[in-house]
């Protein structure tokens, strides 16, 4: 960055760097006579530190409570993909709501991949692929061939396991985690359906009770196991409308289809058609009447959002059921009072813990994989709102037109940007800086209205981002003075909102254009990859332009109390926060060795290649450490969550045009045309 002021605001450069005699500089000698008090950064950062405070103390996670399957029975059903309730589940949510819980099931299926992998990740309790091995290869046992159950086993298992095991998925982790109870025959999963098997089947592929779809409902839909997994590969209705009113049996519905390709109404799809279907689907639970289950909407630990769940979590419930349930149940399948009472206390333990920041930071290192048994944050319970939760999701899911509007606004500025330097014109410098240094702010916008809910969503996302856009330019510019240009003011707004999302995370997750949704994921806790990426590049890049322009003693406490607060701010998401201090301790470096990085490097300014070297470390580290909490070495985020380690680097790139095209370019191209040496590089 260089000490060049703009003339009055309006982005022409005045003086040289100066970028060695800082300490000496005029600005400087004032600022060491100051009291500490009357230090303008030192306000600002106090100023930070109060706002983020309050914020932080004002903030309440969601309580998730407890709710352990309130039966002997669980028979988790799917129903095929779709954005909107039958006619049979709306009857059921209204009729059983003091019983039920309602939301959607995130599968996060790749791109590309089918249902199969959905139910395949059920079974590992982890994102698992299937590639080319979409359609399951279910082999029957010579009893099962007969009599409809018995044995199977999946005969592409080797080439499934293959396929996951670099991807550090192992599958048939829930069958592995089934508890081995010699007294209890019951203590099992049973598999009806090809699907389901995938789910059901061993580490070694194979599924030691399987019923076929036709003799479940030829049996009464009665199976051996306390808990059952149903592919409906026969449909449903019947089934569901006949279990959910036994007294010992807890429903779970979700939005998981026929194994093998992708269908939409009774058609069966092309395998790349997945890409244009949804991920996030139907689900809702229906407990036994006159149980002490809590309406209300699904939830767990792993997503801290109303109506949201996993298939982790799932897998995580049918674990836990497993594990309580057995040594209490009664001869009838329903639970003894000592024995739900029991599961009851257990999980009041545990739960509230899930919500605390420490268990927010693992839920979001590990990301969804990890798993945690569902809840429910308590409410009312109607087919209505079933509905409206879905509309939500189907909207928030078609946001490509809104993000491609977005990054053709700023495709557009870029061409502004070209077309000054070949006129040599620099009046619009400062509103096109303020412009390319808030987009965050308009992104982030999207959180705080509920544009999706909307009879035209896609147009009403796109006048939320124009209009969030328009005033955040316009009061960059209201905050520009001789001292901050616009590029900065519009950095600094950027860098509160992306700090202040972190500290508050889902209130204004639901919504947001600049990383995935809370619900659809896979960024449920905390903040994503893309606020995250602003908020560490813009604290670097601020804290190296008040670096440059104070004395050397203070310009160390900048960087580091800034550095400080966001990464406490940061803090609940550890990568983040680990990437923010490696990039301040280069940045410091390069501020503390400025002369030995001017004689490296001649041709630029130190704190620019300080700020330059110092974004790119806190990149890579973050990308890194996102990797090894991934579990390998490619990130496992949505296609719509923006990298990390781009953003930090592509905020960089904004903010230095920005600065330049404000505050340097005028300056430098007017020296390189006279046949004069511009001065070094720099913001």
């Amino acid at each position: 960055m260089s000490t060049s002021t703009p003339d009055g605001g309006r982005g022409t450069a005045a003086g040289a760097s100066g970028a060695g005699a800082h300490p000496d500089a005029p600005e400087g000698l004032a600022a060491r006579r100051r009291a500490w008090w009357q230090h303008r950064w030192l306000r600002h950062l106090i100023g930070l530190a109060v706002v983020l405070g309050v914020l932080f103390g004002v903030a309440r996670p969601v309580r998730v409570a407890p709710s352990p399957v309130a039966a002997g029975d669980l028979v988790v059903i799917g129903v095929g993909e779709r954005t909107s309730l039958s006619t049979s589940d709306r009857d059921l949510l209204d009729s059983r709501a003091a019983t039920a819980a309602y939301g959607v099931v995130s599968s996060s299926r790749d791109q590309g991949e089918c249902v199969s992998a959905a139910w395949l990740s059920l079974g590992a309790a982890a994102q698992a692929r299937t590639g080319d091995h979409c359609a399951p290869e279910i082999v029957l046992t010579p009893a099962a061939r007969l009599s409809g159950s018995g044995g199977a086993a999946v005969s592409n298992w080797s080439q499934l396991a293959t396929l996951n095991s670099p991807h550090g998925v192992d599958l048939g982790r829930l069958q592995s985690r089934v508890p081995a109870d010699p007294a209890d025959p019951r203590s099992c999963i049973t598999a009806v359906g090809p699907g389901a098997a995938l789910a059901a089947a061993a580490p070694d592929g194979s599924v030691a009770h399987y019923i076929e779809p036709s003799a479940w409902a030829a049996g009464g839909y009665t199976a051996d196991c306390r808990v059952t997994l149903v592919d409906p590969v026969l449909g449903s209705e019947d089934a569901i409308r006949r279990l959910v009113e036994r007294p010992d049996t807890t429903v779970l519905v979700i939005g998981l289809g026929p194994a093998g390709a992708l269908t939409s109404p009774g058609i069966r799809l092309d395998p790349t058609a997945a890409r244009t279907l949804s991920s996030v689907q139907l689900a809702y639970r229906v407990d036994p009447r006159g149980s002490t289950a809590v309406p209300g909407a699904l939830s767990s630990a792993t997503t801290g959002e109303p109506g949201v769940i996993t298939l982790p979590d799932v897998s995580a419930a049918i674990t836990a059921h497993l594990r309580t349930a057995a040594p209490g149940t009664s001869a009838s399948g329903v639970p003894s009072p000592s024995a739900a009472a029991s599961s009851t206390a257990s999980s009041t333990t545990t739960a509230p813990a899930a919500s605390t920041p420490a268990a927010s930071a693992q839920a979001t290192v590990t990301g969804a994989d990890a798993g945690a048994a569902l809840g429910v944050v308590p409410g009312p319970v109607s087919a209505s709102a079933a509905d409206r939760l879905l509309a939500d999701v189907a909207a928030l899911q078609h946001r490509g037109p809104i993000m491609a509007t977005a990054a053709g606004i700023f495709a557009a500025l870029l061409v502004v940007a070209v077309v000054m330097v070949l006129r040599r014109r620099w009046a619009p410098a400062p509103w096109v800086a303020a412009a390319l240094t808030t987009w965050p702010v308009a992104l982030l916008a999207g959180g705080l209205v509920p544009w999706y809910r909307t009879a035209q969503p896609v147009l009403a996302g796109i006048a939320t981002v124009l209009g969030a856009w328009v005033v955040a330019v316009g009061l960059a510019r209201l905050l520009t003075t001789s001292r901050r240009p616009a590029g900065i003011a519009g950095a600094a707004m950027s860098l509160t909102l992306t700090a202040a999302f972190a500290v508050i995370g889902n209130v204004l997750g639901w919504g947001t254009l600049l990383d995935s949704t809370t619900v659809l994921g896979p960024d449920w806790l905390g903040t994503g990859p893309g606020a995250a990426g602003v908020c560490v590049g813009a604290a670097l890049a601020i804290a190296a332009w008040w670096a440059e322009r104070l004395p050397r003693k203070q310009s160390v406490v900048a960087i580091v109390g800034l550095v400080i607060i966001i990464g406490v701010a940061l803090w609940p998401n550890v990568p983040y926060a680990i990437a923010l201090m490696a990039g301040g301790a280069v940045l410091t470096f390069a501020d503390t060795a400025r002369s030995w990085v001017r004689e490296a490097i001649p041709w630029a300014d130190p704190l620019f290649v300080g700020t330059a070297a110092a974004s790119l470390v806190a990149a890579l580290v973050g990308t890194v450490l996102l990797s090894l909490g991934s579990g390998t070495i490619l990130l496992q985020l949505s296609p719509d969550s923006p990298r990390f380690g781009g953003v930090v680097m592509g905020w960089l790139a904004s903010v230095t045009l920005a600065v330049w095209l404000e505050l340097r370019a005028g300056a430098w191209f007017a020296a390189r045309d006279e046949g004069r040496l511009p001065d070094p590089t720099s913001m």
